[in-house]
């Protein structure tokens, strides 16, 4: 009777114990679930200069790197209501889908200024889809012509100066040229090197946008034609650098002081080619975003990742469109950052998540080591 009462005893005290750190594993899961926001938001400001992440990004100014793959198209929303499209993806379709029903809510309204950094097929293929769609006040083309479209090549070089611009063979550039020629533009600008030190601003609303390149009317690298654009607002900066290679990243701190810049859009979709260690650590970013799709030529090569965290950028500040999806950066009038995204993935959220299962893995395990050594 005494033995089989000491089994029962036992047996209350071991379910009593299971419950109790069932209890406390649930307990645990919903406090890391709850507070994990809040926690990285906290962790956040006093790592990365008052930035914060948010499910979405409502400021004065907001910059949206959209998911077109292994492409480039980033569309600005300026705090003065005029708004800005740098390059348009291989696809006129998704950026449509994408300013029409997220920043235009539906509407079809009109885009202020286009600016097509440079000739390839992954920042210029969607144009002349984007021009059927919206209305475009200004666009800004690159100083090549393109070998399909008469009378180009005579064009070109009559706005730049030169007597033999770089010709572009490309369906893609050729489409671009023939729907920027016939559809109604306010004005159409070719950027040769006259264009370097040309500001876009509102001095009542504090923006400006600064072409910093191309320096030149001629590359034999045509990814080296790419517009450079400073956008400043609220005391921050973000630097945009189309396709340009280490070459010309060298060039562009030889002649202006870029320390200091928040963000920075990698330039050739993360290429070992361009971000060189000596740029990196010039610009001393807070955040690095990359345009691509994870797959085509590699990028972003795997040198350039480790670059951009030697240049001191913490790893969760390092954001892919093949990974985050559509990115929105907004910048509040006081100068706070919000980053949004459609798949926000942190290393912070991750080291949250793993502490919160290796300590319900860790309370089962005592759990049943207790079970077995009370047996």
């Amino acid at each position: 009777m005494i033995k089989t009462k000491n089994k029962k005893s036992n047996f209350k005290n071991i379910s009593s114990r299971v419950a109790l750190f069932v209890v406390l594993g649930v307990l645990i899961a919903w406090i890391g679930i709850s507070f994990k926001q809040p926690i990285e938001e906290f962790i956040n400001k006093d790592n990365a200069n008052s930035v914060y992440y948010s499910e979405y990004s409502e400021s004065d100014l907001e910059i949206h790197f959209i998911n077109v793959g292994a492409a480039d198209c980033i569309f600005i929303e300026l705090p003065d209501g005029k708004n800005m499209l740098i390059d348009s993806g291989r696809s006129g379709d998704e950026p449509v889908d994408y300013i029409q029903e997220f920043v235009f809510d539906g509407q079809t309204e009109n885009i202020d200024y286009m600016i097509i950094t440079h000739p390839d097929a992954d920042h210029v293929g969607g144009a002349d889809e984007i021009l059927e769609i919206f209305e475009v006040g200004t666009i800004y083309r690159p100083a090549v012509y393109s070998s399909e479209v008469a009378g180009d090549e005579a064009y070109v070089a009559t706005e730049i100066g030169i007597a033999n611009p770089n010709v572009k063979e490309s369906d893609a550039y050729a489409d671009f040229v023939t729907a920027s020629n016939a559809e109604i533009v306010a004005n159409i600008i070719v950027m040769g090197d006259e264009i370097v030190g040309e500001v876009i601003s509102n001095v009542e609303y504090g923006y400006s946008i600064t072409f910093l390149a191309p320096m030149q009317d001629y590359f034999s690298d045509q990814n080296n034609y790419s517009a450079v654009l400073l956008l400043e607002y609220a005391g921050k900066e973000a630097l945009f650098t189309g396709d340009i290679d280490a070459g010309i990243e060298q060039d562009l701190i030889d002649a202006y002081n870029l320390e200091g810049v928040d963000i920075l859009k990698v330039a050739h979709h993360g290429s070992n080619y361009a971000s060189s260690e000596t740029f990196l650590t010039e610009v001393s970013a807070q955040y690095a975003i990359i345009s691509t799709d994870g797959e085509v030529y590699g990028h972003p090569a795997e040198e350039t990742l480790n670059r951009l965290e030697y240049s001191g950028i913490l790893s969760q500040n390092i954001l892919r469109t093949d990974i985050n999806g559509d990115i929105v950066v907004g910048i509040s009038d006081d100068g706070k950052v919000k980053i949004a995204a459609n798949n926000f993935i942190s290393e912070l959220k991750y080291q949250i998540e793993d502490v919160i299962i290796v300590l319900i893995i860790t309370l089962f395990a005592v759990t049943i080591l207790r079970v077995k050594n009370n047996n």
